[in-house]
């Protein structure tokens, strides 16, 4: 519908990273937020509440077939990242917010966050907030297009580190979590 009517997302405000100064690694660290590298220094991954949340939503080219050849297969469309639904927008705070009952570790979103604020933890992703990195600001064409590079300059950084360690411990928690999972299907 978006497209047709070409609707925006109109925000009254807008979160900007309070430093100009270009991100050249992100470095991922199990049970932590990512820690941004600058040219000069560096800090914690913070949400930056993202206009395009790609921790929440696939976009539409992500979903839609690519191929004439497969253009006849059934597709699945749902643009959530999240199988389990466990992240939601919180209309406060205005970043993504994760519901740790549902959220079965999986890591899609931790994986999708441009900044590297979504961690993993033992038992659930978390989205890392801290006031103190982030300026917030009137919504306007110019912070718009701030926070838009920002983002893309964020996406063009390279990321080290690793996100979770595997073990055997954590893959059955995931496991218990998946199963544990009622779903509809379930119910035929």
């Amino acid at each position: 519908m978006s497209k047709i009517l070409n609707q925006k997302n109109y925000k009254q405000s807008i979160l900007l990273m309070k430093s100009d100064e270009r991100i050249l690694e992100i470095l991922h660290v199990p049970n932590k937020p990512s820690i941004l590298k600058r040219t000069q220094s560096s800090c914690s991954a913070c949400c930056i509440s993202c206009v395009t949340p790609y921790c929440m939503k696939y976009l539409p080219e992500e979903i839609t077939p690519q191929s004439k050849y497969f253009n006849t297969f059934p597709v699945d469309v749902n643009d959530n990242v999240c199988p389990t639904s466990a992240i939601s927008w919180d209309k406060e705070s205005l970043t993504p917010s994760i519901n740790e009952k549902q959220c079965i570790n999986c890591g899609l979103c931790a994986s999708r966050c441009p900044v590297g604020a979504i961690y993993l933890t033992s038992k659930c992703a978390v989205v890392n907030f801290d006031i103190n990195l982030v300026e917030k600001e009137d919504f306007t064409e110019e912070t718009y297009s701030l926070h838009i590079n920002q983002i893309q300059n964020l996406l063009k950084a390279k990321h080290i580190g690793q996100m979770l360690k595997e073990s055997e411990k954590q893959m059955a928690t995931i496991c218990q979590k998946i199963a544990s999972i009622n779903t509809d299907a379930q119910q035929y």
